[in-house]
């Protein structure tokens, strides 16, 4: 699965909505480029950004981390 659905899958799971439900992820961030990214980076690097009302972390490992922001 790539990065980019799984991202997907992980926030339709916390928002209770279906994947296809959500934005377009391209509209936050370019998910090839987020893919590239991931693929050349050490497991050292988090790449963090705002999607939904979440802050998300992808880690360079492949680790994806999706939490709702609290303000």
């Amino acid at each position: 699965m790539s990065i980019s659905t799984d991202l997907i899958y992980r926030l339709a799971e916390k928002t209770s909505k279906d994947p296809s439900d959500l934005p377009p992820l391209a509209d936050v961030v370019d998910p090839t480029v987020l893919e590239r990214v991931v693929e050349s980076a050490d497991d050292s690097v988090d790449l963090d950004f705002r999607y939904l009302d979440h802050e998300v972390t992808v880690s360079g490992d492949g680790t994806v981390r999706v939490n709702e922001r609290h303000e």
